[in-house]
């Protein structure tokens, strides 16, 4: 069951989240908080199932995620980014070992070997 918060309590989880995370001198740039704000409280006070975040290169979306993924592991919960682009992916992979954030990692079928025949999986 997913914990209903307002908005208030939102920002103040995440503002503690991020203080922990990347130290107390870290600063938003315009528009993340809101935007993680919103996330979680779509995710968490509506029926809202998918939440699509575009912005431009350079806004912040990987923290904006990261974030929010801290949030939703504090709350026993996930939530998935999902990118285009394999080095974009490991990008994300980067990010979240390098802040300690527990974050699957699912790549396209050709990347694995298939554990039976030891082949390339490929559908």
């Amino acid at each position: 069951m997913v914990e209903h918060m307002n908005v208030e309590q939102i920002e103040q989880k995440v503002r503690r989240i991020t203080e922990q995370r990347f130290g107390k001198d870290f600063v938003f740039r315009p528009g993340q908080l809101e935007a993680i704000v919103d996330i979680l409280n779509a995710y968490l006070n509506s029926e809202v199932d998918t939440y699509i975040l575009e912005a431009p290169t350079g806004s912040g979306k990987s923290l904006i995620a990261m974030i929010c993924s801290a949030f939703l592991e504090e709350m026993n919960l996930r939530g998935y980014i999902l990118t285009s682009e394999l080095a974009l992916q490991d990008q994300y992979i980067g990010d979240f070992n390098r802040y300690g954030l527990k974050w699957g990692n699912v790549k396209g079928a050709d990347t694995y070997t298939c554990a039976v025949n030891m082949l390339p999986f490929i559908s």
